[in-house]
């Protein structure tokens, strides 16, 4: 199910989507956080928020990955004792 899944989110979002998107919600961020706080926010605010949006992407590819290689292996050791 998530080898499925993860393939198919993988194969439709362009890792330049995935940029624009992250720097698109630090912008909200940083105008949201002017506009409410009446202050700028810190730049390691700033780079928390990045790290947040690109985590699930890297999450879903590490899984991917992992998952196929767990299942190669797998049949590896079955095949060849």
């Amino acid at each position: 199910m998530l080898d499925s899944a993860g393939r198919w989110i993988l194969s439709q979002v362009d890792y330049r989507v995935a940029g624009l998107l992250t720097v698109l919600a630090v912008i909200c961020f940083v105008i949201r956080g002017r506009w409410r706080h009446k202050r700028w926010p810190a730049i390691a605010e700033s780079l928390a928020v990045a790290v947040d949006v690109l985590a699930p992407f890297t999450a879903l590819a590490v899984g991917v990955v992992v998952q196929k290689w767990l299942q190669n292996r797998a049949f590896q050791i079955v095949l060849y004792p």
